[in-house]
C-alpha cells in the first residue's frame, strides 16, 4: 500500500509540470516558426517529432536565444 500512495504522489506532482498533449514540431519545421512559438506563446520547451510522430528531441528557450545570437553576430 505505501508502495502505491508514494507511486501515485509521484504521478500528482509529474501532472503538475507536464501535458499530456504537449506542442511538438516536425524536424523539418523552419526555425523562424519554431523561434515564433517561443516568443509568442513563452515556450520553455519544444518536443521535436519526426513523421511517425516519435520524439526525436527537445528545443529549449535557451538553444533558441544562443542560435538567435549566432545569427546576429554574423
Amino acid at each position: 500500500l505505501h508502495k502505491e500512495y508514494r507511486l501515485q504522489r509521484q504521478m500528482c506532482i509529474r501532472d503538475r509540470f507536464m501535458h499530456r498533449a504537449p506542442l511538438c514540431v516536425h524536424l523539418d519545421h523552419p526555425a523562424t516558426r519554431v523561434h515564433l512559438l517561443f516568443t509568442t506563446l513563452g515556450l520553455r520547451h519544444l518536443c521535436v517529432v519526426d513523421a511517425g510522430n516519435e520524439v526525436k528531441g527537445v528545443i529549449t528557450r535557451k538553444d533558441v536565444t544562443r542560435a538567435e545570437s549566432r545569427a546576429s553576430e554574423m
